[in-house]
């Protein structure tokens, strides 16, 4: 193999890895997105489950002077 093939497929495969990188870090950044989403969506229905089964919890407050 010559120097100038064996330079073209080393440039390639750099420029695979990088490819690789990007899409990596983008599947990366949209799972932390969706993630913390979810996270927000469980809090809220965890929330809403705790007021239907105590509804009279938080819903009056008791003052002592």
């Amino acid at each position: 193999m010559d120097v100038t093939a064996l330079n073209l497929l080393m440039q390639q495969m750099a420029f695979y890895d990088q490819v690789d990188m990007r899409v990596l870090d983008m599947a990366i950044e949209t799972e932390t997105m969706q993630q913390g989403a979810l996270i927000e969506m469980l809090i809220e229905n965890s929330r809403a489950i705790e007021q239907a089964v105590n509804p009279h919890i938080g819903s009056k407050i008791d003052l002592f002077i």
